[in-house]
């Protein structure tokens, strides 16, 4: 039982990335139980969902929108629901029967929080984008960075995580405060452009009032002051410094051995030379001798840590700032309360692993809770399976155990064995119509050999993101040239459907220009260039996650367009089973 200070709320994730699953993580932290509806193949750590710590602390439920029973279901939840989180563009939730209308219908005193990047309405509201974009109109990142170069990446944190789900946070409380008050529920639309200029209030205020130019580099606290710089150590690594006030100022001066006078501090003549001296003087120590000679200074002083560094660092150790759970090293609850103390929850969920307990929880009907029962069970068994040959391909014990291990594994054979349909029959598990695959072998969730990739339509493009572990290595460190045209062939098939116009690969042509990283986030992209008659050709390319705009592989497609009597030529035995309507297999 939880016990922290949302203790008893109930909260409904529609599964998302990035700002999304931090607010519901959050809440998770302070007590709410949070049921993550995830779909089939759409985890972003496949094979590796125990270390999605933005997961933490939440059950997971396996249901594919696209299915009316499903919606259905979600339904129901929200009925027993306070707050729902949605991450989608705005308008897909009311696509698929989701959407605020509906969910207030059912539960007028439910909080509909909206997670978007530019807003629910607005020119770009309907627009792909990513924290560095959003951040980038707001001028948040036009003001961080050296004077004499371009502005430096913040990682995501002033966007995603400060400006998204920070202020999703902030407005779901809110809003819970006077659902209470009132009676009635409402939307919150979380806007990470909104959240990012919010969080830019002081500094207008500087602007205003004539003491922020609206210049990189040159201000108080954007590094144009050499008492809040960061500078180089004798071994390569930095003291970050922020002696604002006078007095702290004074002190950074002693600590330093140099003979400024404290009252020439704000004197801007004075800080090009000034900012030398103090580089040569930390130029001169290593950090951990410099760290030495700050602690417990109050000359504002600290050494820049890397994450690993920052947990093993006395003071965030005492205060238990970051712990280690199953081997993960993450962040502690935040912010701490005296009474109802947050917890750090359960260990991230398998996708789907909660399915049958929480639809017969809810009462839902034989048909959901039995398809909704398989999918997730059998996401589970391919994520165990997929786990082990991950470990397969890098595990170096005994030949003993590996012996043994064989034994085991093979003794479980005859129970899968028991029931095995014919190929003809389709997979109990899937849809194809709908396009649900839950055993194909690059987006199947169920199937151990698939990455599983994700599949997302914008528009008339498809994007796929997917990790590939060392089962797919092809030289050493990188993936299989196979693997590639595999991928590409996925997503360009899923772009000619995204296209109203569907079709079977007749041609690929891969041009491989870089190596495809191992164990990193790839992103898979694909859109339809030309119609001619039954024929689509599509373009594609593979990038990692964090340089979408550097292609590491790149590829021309040409589909075509079955006849009926084509598909019952090709598929002859299937044919029943195949539709020349459905998706891309």
């Amino acid at each position: 039982m939880t016990s922290g200070p949302l203790a008893g709320r109930r909260v409904i994730e529609l599964a998302g990335i990035g700002p999304g699953p931090f607010a519901a993580m959050t809440l998770a932290d302070l007590g709410a139980e949070v049921v993550r509806v995830d779909r089939p193949g759409g985890s972003f750590f496949p094979g590796h969902e125990h270390s999605d710590i933005l997961n933490r602390g939440k059950k997971s439920v396996l249901l594919d929108l696209r299915d009316p029973e499903a919606v259905r279901t979600v339904l129901t939840m929200v009925e027993r629901a306070d707050v729902l989180i949605e991450g989608y563009r705005p308008g897909v939730a009311e696509r698929l029967g989701v959407g605020p209308d509906e969910c207030l219908a059912r539960n007028p005193r439910l909080v509909y929080g909206r997670m978007t990047g530019w807003g629910q309405d607005g020119p770009l509201a309907t627009t792909a984008g990513h924290d560095i974009a959003y951040i980038a109109l707001t001028g948040a990142l036009h003001a961080i960075g050296p004077a004499d170069g371009p502005p430096q990446i913040p990682l995501n944190l002033v966007g995603d995580f400060g400006g998204g789900g920070a202020y999703l946070v902030i407005g779901i409380l809110a809003a819970l405060d006077e659902a209470w008050r009132s009676g009635r529920g409402q939307v919150v639309d979380a806007a990470i452009v909104d959240g990012a200029a919010h969080l830019l209030a002081g500094t207008h205020a500087f602007l205003a009032n004539g003491t922020w130019v609206d210049e990189r580099g040159v201000n108080l606290l954007d590094g144009g002051t050499p008492f809040y710089s960061v500078y180089r150590t004798a071994d390569g690594r930095h003291m970050a410094v922020g002696a604002l006030e006078r007095k702290f100022y004074a002190e950074l001066l002693d600590k330093l051995g140099l003979d400024e006078d404290p009252a020439d501090q704000q004197d801007r003549d004075r800080w090009p030379a000034l900012r030398k001296r103090i580089a040569e003087v930390f130029e001169k120590r290593t950090q951990a001798e410099w760290a030495e000679v700050f602690a417990q200074s109050d000359a504002c002083v600290a050494p820049v840590l890397s994450l690993r560094e920052a947990a093993a660092h006395p003071h965030l150790k005492a205060r238990g700032s970051l712990v280690e759970r199953d081997g993960l090293l993450q962040p502690a609850p935040a912010p701490r309360f005296s009474r109802t103390p947050a917890s750090l929850g359960t260990s991230p969920p398998v996708p789907g692993q909660d399915t049958a307990g929480i639809l017969a929880a809810l009462g839902a009907s034989e048909q959901v809770d039995e398809s909704g029962r398989r999918r997730a069970a059998v996401t589970e068994l391919g994520a165990a399976l997929r786990s082990l040959v991950d470990l397969t391909t890098r595990t170096e014990v005994p030949s003993a155990v590996l012996e043994g291990t064989a034994r085991t594994l093979r003794g479980l054979a005859p129970t899968l064995a028991a029931r095995v349909r014919p190929l003809p029959e389709q997979a109990s598990v899937d849809d194809l119509r709908n396009g649900v695959r839950m055993l194909n072998p690059v987006i199947g969730a169920g199937n151990p050999i698939a990455p599983p990739m994700r599949i997302e339509i914008d528009g008339d493009s498809a994007i796929g993101w997917c990790t590939l572990g060392r089962a797919y290595e092809g030289p050493h460190m990188y993936g299989h040239g196979g693997m590639s045209a595999m991928l590409l062939d996925q997503v360009l098939g899923h772009a000619v459907a995204a296209s109203a116009r569907n079709g079977v690969t007749k041609g690929l042509t891969v041009e491989y220009l870089r190596p495809v990283p191992l164990e990193v986030p790839l992103r898979i992209w694909a859109k339809a260039v030309e119609v001619s008659g039954r024929h689509t050709t599509v373009t594609g390319a593979i990038t990692t996650a964090a340089d979408p705009d550097t292609p590491l592989v790149e590829a021309r497609g040409r589909f075509v367009r079955l006849r009926p009597d084509q598909v019952e030529t090709m598929f002859a035995g299937s044919v029943a089973k195949v539709s020349p309507e459905s998706a891309h297999d």
